[in-house]
């Protein structure tokens, strides 16, 4: 809720709580309109000009410390970690089951009435057959916050997404997410093999024209991964997307029966998975963080 909200909140309520129209309830607003006026402008200012030198700067350094202490919890409440919390890449002998990464991501594209910003990501994969990609951007449902799931089961994909406004929510979703799941190739089957530093670039000449550039790469165990990723797809719309991977965990979890209730989750309008909460991250529906 923006700040004239919150100052325009007891106007509104006494209109809505007296069942106020027409002229009474432009009568009420303005009236609220002064006194909030009165107390939060005229009343303050007026103390500041009669006080003291030292009350003054009592007055600067408090407000000071309140904004910088409110300031400090948004971002603490909000503050995003990246630590690494999976099992040990070094260990003997290990083989992953299921690879996490997520980070931030760049793009351009038409979506959801935006061109252009930064948003989050995570993808969760179950060697070549099983993907899950959500992508989002906000805390909570606020005008502006979206997101975005792609999933990928055994070559049938799924991808579903919505976005907050002001008036309202817009989403939608379709088959044909395959197309966006890149980190597939980090896998032969059910063998995670990671980045082959031989053939960071793939492209794909004919339409609809698709460019993967991988870059950055770390070792994690035995394998090669990239921690910066650029895909350029130029087919029923110009996207381009610059992901940087800040988490990489090997996990022996979600199993094969998540992936498939997250898909039935999202292509099925009927299932009763759809008010269901499956552990993924970012905003999800009814789910605020």
């Amino acid at each position: 809720m923006a700040y004239g909200s919150y100052l325009a909140w007891p106007g509104m309520w006494c209109v809505r709580h007296f069942r106020l129209t027409g002229g009474s309830e432009v009568v009420v607003m303005i009236l609220w309109g002064v006194l909030a006026a009165y107390f939060m402008f005229y009343i303050p200012v007026k103390l500041w000009m009669t006080s003291t030198r030292y009350m003054r700067i009592t007055l600067t350094a408090y407000v000071a410390l309140c904004f910088g202490t409110y300031e400090f919890y948004q971002w603490y409440s909000t503050r995003t970690d990246w630590v690494s919390h999976g099992l040990n890449p070094d260990r003997a002998g290990f083989e992953p089951q299921v690879v996490v990464l997520s980070g931030e991501f760049d793009y351009w594209y038409k979506e959801f009435g935006v061109k252009s910003g930064r948003a989050f990501f995570e993808i969760r994969m179950r060697g070549h057959d099983y993907y899950y990609c959500r992508k989002w951007h906000g805390h909570d449902w606020r005008p502006g916050s979206w997101f975005r799931v792609e999933i990928i089961n055994h070559g049938e994909g799924w991808s579903w997404g919505l976005a907050t406004f002001t008036d309202g929510t817009k989403g939608g979703g379709g088959s044909g997410a395959g197309d966006n799941a890149w980190a597939q190739s980090l896998w032969d089957g059910p063998a995670f093999i990671g980045i082959n530093t031989n053939s960071l670039i793939m492209e794909q000449p004919q339409w609809p024209y698709r460019r993967e550039e991988f870059s950055k790469l770390i070792k994690v165990g035995r394998w090669m991964v990239p921690t910066r990723f650029q895909l350029t797809d130029k087919g029923n719309e110009e996207r381009v997307e610059n992901y940087y991977i800040k988490k990489i965990e090997f996990l022996p979890t979600p199993d094969t029966n998540w992936f498939e209730q997250v898909l039935q989750k999202y292509s099925d309008q009927k299932s009763d998975l759809r008010s269901k909460d499956l552990g993924e991250p970012g905003v999800a529906p009814g789910k605020r963080k």
